[in-house]
């Protein structure tokens, strides 16, 4: 039984590979929820062609702040702008 599930085991190591170069080049593999600080308004969105972006304007021509939330234990982000923490908000299982 184990002799089956070795192509689907490599196939897995290598989605997490391309997973990987994906989002060091700035694309959003959708491994998580977009993020918004609460605190100054700075929110995550993603561009037509997949790229990470941040902003704090919905309403104006989509531009890049260049900033970037960086994760400092698991689910907890610091807003690069005011050094709020944001947590990934829990997803509701339908209960």
């Amino acid at each position: 039984m184990k002799k089956d599930l070795d192509p689907l085991l490599a196939l897995c190591r290598e989605l997490e590979i391309v997973k990987s170069r994906a989002a060091e080049l700035g694309i959003f593999i959708d491994d998580r929820e977009l993020l918004e600080c609460e605190n100054c308004g700075l929110f995550e969105d993603v561009t037509v062609s997949g790229i990470l972006i941040t902003r704090r304007d919905s309403l104006a021509k989509v531009s890049d702040s260049g900033l970037r939330f960086s994760e400092t234990t698991p689910g907890v982000f610091v807003c690069p702008s005011c050094g709020f923490k944001v947590k990934i908000p829990k997803e509701s299982t339908g209960d």
